[in-house]
């Protein structure tokens, strides 16, 4: 949330506008948080692309979805005060159409290996249940 905090914050002074918001100051020692868990299903554009990419692939297969998207590819177009024609798209429409860019600088590897695993997977799994298989 800080860095949207900041975007907001920049975005705000860029157009001269002084900002009233909470401002977010980081500590410099870490005290444990109430949250210990990333939190789950929030829109791929949430994470931190350098973050997302270090974690392990079930990790990024709990915390995001991947098939959603929140932000304009723009980050400071989605927080102006002016509404951007194509945010009254619905989620559907709006993620198909900036999806691809958005996460360019995602590695979802590990969906596409998972998708070519399973299906090899479920091949597999319905050749041993072939009536042939049972004769041999």
């Amino acid at each position: 949330m800080c860095r949207v905090d900041e975007e907001i914050k920049k975005a705000s002074t860029n157009e001269g506008k002084w900002s009233q918001a909470h401002i977010c100051i980081e500590s410099k020692t870490a005290n444990p948080t109430a949250f210990g868990h990333v939190p789950k299903g929030l829109p791929m554009d949430f994470f931190d692309p350098e973050w997302f990419n270090n974690c392990s692939p079930a990790q990024k297969t709990s915390c995001a979805n991947i098939m959603s998207i929140t932000f304009l590819p723009d980050i400071l177009r989605s927080i102006q005060g002016k509404q951007h024609p194509d945010e009254k798209l619905g989620d559907k429409k709006f993620s198909e159409k900036y999806w691809e860019e958005a996460t360019k600088d995602y590695d979802l590897s590990h969906k596409i290996a998972g998708e070519d695993d399973s299906s090899s997977d479920s091949e597999d799994f319905n050749s041993d249940l072939s009536p042939d298989s049972e004769n041999s």
